[in-house]
Parts: structure tokens; sequence; C-alpha cells
């Protein structure tokens, strides 16, 4: 069985420093096999006054020795809505979770704005994890995320549609205008392929049978959507 990883160790020394106002001190890490992007090399780090360093200090105050355990960078997690705060203890426990199992960097693709002031003043510090909050997200009828606004989950009858998530169907955009108006309305089309299949039109589940070609075109339509809209914007 190969070594267990050492991060944990590291993550407890670094979180305890950075939660208590101590003084600085300068600890070796001695013996451990750490992760350079490619491949696992055999080398000894330092934290002096709190960041790693690969140059030993003068002063060392305490030696850590890795018997040859591996070190890895922290993880991320890229989509989880529990990046929300609802109440200090929620947010404590959901913290120290991450923490614990070496996750440092959080990415909510679908959050509440009218709880983004007291998560975010709760996120990005010393003692926390790094976190992104991308407010309302963009799905279809039935889809994802949809299912999950429900009380049991905390949520408000108020937090779903237009605060949650916004539903995109295949209905025209009666309101576009100008060179974008067609554009608009194709893209609306292309967005079907994210709807469940039994919410789907007849037209928009053959769409789907047509394969990577769609998916290709779908691209790069939108592609030359976004870069129609930066310009208009940058005439007007």
């Amino acid at each position: 069985m190969k070594k267990a990883l050492v991060l944990v160790t590291l993550l407890a020394i670094v979180s305890a420093h950075a939660q208590v106002p101590v003084a600085k001190h300068n600890y070796e890490f001695a013996n451990g096999s750490w992760f350079d992007g490619q491949k696992f090399v055999q080398k000894t780090f330092y934290s002096v006054a709190g960041v790693l360093s690969s140059k030993r200090p003068a002063r060392i105050d305490r030696v850590f020795d890795l018997s040859g355990k591996y070190v890895v960078p922290p993880f991320g997690e890229a989509h989880n809505h529990n990046l929300d705060w609802s109440s200090d203890e929620r947010f404590a426990r959901i913290n120290k979770m991450y923490l614990d199992v070496g996750i440092f960097y959080v990415k909510n693709p679908n959050s509440l704005l009218r709880s983004k002031e007291p998560t975010s003043a709760r996120i990005n510090l010393p003692n926390s994890i790094d976190g992104i909050l991308s407010n309302g997200g963009l799905t279809g009828s039935g889809g994802h995320p949809i299912e999950i606004v429900t009380p049991q989950r905390g949520f408000k009858p108020e937090d779903g549609e237009g605060g949650f998530y916004y539903v995109i169907d295949t209905a025209p955009i009666s309101s576009a205008s100008g060179p974008l108006s067609k554009l608009a309305n194709l893209i609306s089309s292309r967005l079907t392929c994210f709807i469940p299949r039994s919410t789907r039109n007849a037209k928009a589940t053959k769409r789907m049978t047509a394969g990577r070609g769609s998916i290709r075109r779908f691209s790069r339509t939108l592609c030359v959507a976004l870069i129609v809209t930066v310009c208009e914007f940058q005439l007007t």
C-alpha cells in the first residue's frame, strides 16, 4: 500500500497558526515526497513566518519528519451549492469539513444574492476556504438545480426562478432587436440540449440526435454571439 498523503498534517499546522495570533515560527518539513506538477520529488521545504519556502531560514523552531510521505497541493471543489451562508454554525461546519479533507477552493455555480454578502465576508480568509460565488445560473425547464430548491434545504419560495436560477427554453426572444435578434433566438433554441428529454419537444429531440456536430455548431454560435455582443456594447 502506498504511503499516505501528508496534506492534512501540514494543514493542521497552518490552520492552527492562522486562527490564533501568535509569534511567527519557522518550521522544517524534512524527508517528504513533494509533487512538482508532474512527479513526486524528494525535497525539504520550510514554513518561514507562515510562507512556504525552499530556502532554509537562519532559525528553525521545529522539524517535522514526513518519513517519505507524499505532499500534494490543496484540492478544489468546482461544483457545489453548499457554499452559502445561512447561519454561523452551519458555515463553520462546512468550512471545517472542506479544510479537514484538504479542499481549500470551492466554486458555487448557483448562489443566492440575498446571502452573498454574509457568505463573502466569511470566505477568502487565512482560516477559511477560498470561494467564488456565481449568483443565479442558467438552466432549462426541469433541469438542475431546480430540484434542490426546497424548504428542507433552507430555500424560501422566492429563491427559485429569478434568484437561484433562470430558466431558458425554446420560446422566441421577442424583445430582442437589431442584428442580435436572429442570433439570440438561435442560441435560445440550441440551449434546448440542456433540457431533460421528458420536457423537450420533437424538434428539440431531433436536434439532440444530431450528435457532436450540433454541439460543435452550438459552441461556434455561442462564441460568435459573445463577440458580436461585445462589439455592439463598444459601439454604443
